[in-house]
Protein backbone atom coordinates (compact mmCIF):
# COMPACT_ATOMS: atom_id res chain seq x y z
CA UNK A 1 0.00 0.00 0.00
CA UNK A 2 3.13 2.63 0.92
CA UNK A 3 4.14 1.36 -2.37
CA UNK A 4 1.29 2.60 -4.67
CA UNK A 5 1.86 5.86 -6.29
CA UNK A 6 -1.52 6.62 -6.43
CA UNK A 7 -2.42 6.35 -2.63
CA UNK A 8 -2.24 8.87 -0.03
CA UNK A 9 -2.93 8.56 3.67
CA UNK A 10 -3.84 12.25 5.05
CA UNK A 11 -4.35 12.22 8.51
CA UNK A 12 -6.05 15.16 10.81
CA UNK A 13 -5.08 14.32 14.40
CA UNK A 14 -6.63 16.05 17.51
CA UNK A 15 -3.43 15.61 20.12
CA UNK A 16 -4.69 18.07 23.03
CA UNK A 17 -7.03 20.56 24.09
CA UNK A 18 -5.66 23.34 21.52
CA UNK A 19 -2.94 20.92 19.58
CA UNK A 20 -4.04 19.66 16.05
CA UNK A 21 -1.51 17.90 13.31
CA UNK A 22 -1.81 17.43 9.39
CA UNK A 23 0.13 14.80 8.39
CA UNK A 24 0.68 13.51 4.57
CA UNK A 25 2.28 10.14 3.84
CA UNK A 26 2.54 8.93 0.24
CA UNK A 27 5.06 7.70 -2.10
CA UNK A 28 7.60 10.87 -3.33
CA UNK A 29 6.73 9.76 -7.13
CA UNK A 30 3.22 10.87 -7.03
CA UNK A 31 4.27 13.83 -5.00
CA UNK A 32 6.83 15.23 -6.73
CA UNK A 33 4.94 14.27 -10.28
CA UNK A 34 1.69 16.85 -8.73
CA UNK A 35 4.10 18.92 -7.46
CA UNK A 36 6.10 19.77 -10.74
CA UNK A 37 2.07 20.13 -12.55
CA UNK A 38 1.60 22.63 -9.81
CA UNK A 39 4.47 24.72 -10.30
CA UNK A 40 3.65 24.37 -13.70
CA UNK A 41 -0.08 25.87 -13.38
CA UNK A 42 1.01 28.25 -10.95
CA UNK A 43 4.40 29.63 -12.52
CA UNK A 44 4.16 28.84 -16.59
CA UNK A 45 7.95 26.92 -15.52
CA UNK A 46 8.78 23.38 -15.00
CA UNK A 47 10.32 22.30 -11.79
CA UNK A 48 14.13 22.21 -12.06
CA UNK A 49 14.62 21.42 -8.38
CA UNK A 50 16.10 18.62 -7.22
CA UNK A 51 14.18 16.89 -4.92
CA UNK A 52 15.18 17.18 -1.47
CA UNK A 53 16.82 20.33 -2.18
CA UNK A 54 15.45 23.40 -0.26
CA UNK A 55 13.45 25.06 -3.11
CA UNK A 56 11.91 21.76 -3.36
CA UNK A 57 10.89 21.79 -0.11
CA UNK A 58 9.44 25.16 -0.19
CA UNK A 59 7.72 24.46 -2.80
CA UNK A 60 6.40 21.04 -1.42
CA UNK A 61 5.27 23.43 1.79
CA UNK A 62 3.18 25.66 -0.32
CA UNK A 63 2.16 23.25 -2.34
CA UNK A 64 0.09 21.42 0.48
CA UNK A 65 -0.55 24.60 2.25
CA UNK A 66 -2.55 25.52 -0.65
CA UNK A 67 -4.60 22.81 -1.11
CA UNK A 68 -5.37 22.66 2.57
CA UNK A 69 -8.88 23.20 2.72
CA UNK A 70 -10.81 22.44 5.42
CA UNK A 71 -13.89 24.56 7.33
CA UNK A 72 -14.94 24.03 10.74
CA UNK A 73 -18.71 24.46 11.22
CA UNK A 74 -20.96 24.52 14.23
CA UNK A 75 -24.43 24.61 14.77
CA UNK A 76 -25.46 27.67 17.02
CA UNK A 77 -27.33 26.39 20.34
CA UNK A 78 -31.19 27.41 20.51
CA UNK A 79 -30.19 30.17 22.94
CA UNK A 80 -27.29 31.49 21.59
CA UNK A 81 -28.10 35.30 19.83
CA UNK A 82 -24.78 35.50 17.90
CA UNK A 83 -24.53 33.52 14.89
CA UNK A 84 -21.34 30.69 14.90
CA UNK A 85 -19.17 31.43 11.00
CA UNK A 86 -17.32 28.52 9.70
CA UNK A 87 -13.62 28.72 10.72
CA UNK A 88 -11.21 27.69 8.24
CA UNK A 89 -7.76 26.43 9.76
CA UNK A 90 -4.55 26.93 8.53
CA UNK A 91 -1.05 24.87 8.47
CA UNK A 92 1.32 26.59 10.88
CA UNK A 93 5.08 25.23 10.87
CA UNK A 94 5.93 21.93 9.86
CA UNK A 95 8.56 18.96 8.72
CA UNK A 96 9.22 16.90 5.92
CA UNK A 97 10.76 13.91 5.60
CA UNK A 98 11.23 12.60 1.36
CA UNK A 99 11.63 9.05 0.79
CA UNK A 100 10.91 7.33 -2.13
CA UNK A 101 8.63 4.45 -0.57
CA UNK A 102 7.05 7.04 1.63
CA UNK A 103 7.61 10.41 2.18
CA UNK A 104 6.35 12.17 5.50
CA UNK A 105 4.76 16.05 5.28
CA UNK A 106 3.61 17.26 8.87
CA UNK A 107 2.21 20.44 10.22
CA UNK A 108 0.57 21.90 13.53
CA UNK A 109 -2.77 23.04 12.42
CA UNK A 110 -3.45 26.71 12.76
CA UNK A 111 -7.03 28.67 14.13
CA UNK A 112 -9.13 25.40 14.84
CA UNK A 113 -11.91 26.21 16.93
CA UNK A 114 -12.00 24.34 20.33
CA UNK A 115 -16.09 23.36 19.57
CA UNK A 116 -17.59 22.09 16.55
CA UNK A 117 -19.78 20.08 15.12
CA UNK A 118 -19.02 19.06 11.29
CA UNK A 119 -15.62 19.61 9.82
CA UNK A 120 -15.76 19.83 5.75
CA UNK A 121 -13.03 18.58 4.14
CA UNK A 122 -11.37 19.19 0.31
CA UNK A 123 -8.28 18.23 0.01
CA UNK A 124 -7.74 17.08 -3.88
CA UNK A 125 -3.83 16.34 -3.60
CA UNK A 126 -2.14 14.80 -6.54
CA UNK A 127 -6.22 15.08 -7.48
CA UNK A 128 -4.19 15.12 -11.43
CA UNK A 129 -3.80 11.56 -11.40
CA UNK A 130 -6.93 10.55 -12.16
CA UNK A 131 -6.56 7.33 -10.06
CA UNK A 132 -5.33 8.64 -7.28
CA UNK A 133 -7.36 8.26 -3.96
CA UNK A 134 -6.92 9.91 -0.78
CA UNK A 135 -6.91 7.69 2.29
CA UNK A 136 -8.35 11.06 5.22
CA UNK A 137 -8.04 9.71 8.69
CA UNK A 138 -9.43 11.44 11.74
CA UNK A 139 -7.76 10.77 14.92
CA UNK A 140 -8.80 11.90 18.31
CA UNK A 141 -7.52 10.03 21.21
CA UNK A 142 -8.15 6.12 20.56
CA UNK A 143 -11.14 6.79 18.22
CA UNK A 144 -10.61 6.99 14.79
CA UNK A 145 -12.48 7.34 11.75
CA UNK A 146 -11.50 7.47 7.77
CA UNK A 147 -12.79 8.72 4.40
CA UNK A 148 -11.90 8.41 1.09
CA UNK A 149 -11.46 10.89 -1.34
CA UNK A 150 -11.21 10.45 -4.95
CA UNK A 151 -12.62 12.46 -8.44
CA UNK A 152 -15.60 11.12 -7.58
CA UNK A 153 -16.21 12.99 -5.11
CA UNK A 154 -14.35 16.10 -6.30
CA UNK A 155 -11.61 15.04 -3.16
CA UNK A 156 -14.44 16.23 -0.91
CA UNK A 157 -16.44 15.13 2.33
CA UNK A 158 -17.81 16.18 5.57
CA UNK A 159 -17.55 14.58 8.79
CA UNK A 160 -20.66 15.58 11.50
CA UNK A 161 -19.69 15.00 14.75
CA UNK A 162 -16.72 13.12 15.49
CA UNK A 163 -14.38 15.39 17.08
CA UNK A 164 -17.62 17.08 18.78
CA UNK A 165 -17.13 16.88 23.09
CA UNK A 166 -19.76 15.23 24.87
Amino acid sequence: MAHDSSLATLLIVHLAEDKWIFEVKTPLYGLDQSLRAYREEKTGKSLEFTAGSKEYKELLVDYIKAGFDITAESEPEAEQERVVLPVKPTLGSGRIKLDDHQTVVAFEIKNMPEDFDSLKIRLPYMSQNEAQFNIVRLIEEDRATRYILSASNNFETEDIGFFQSD
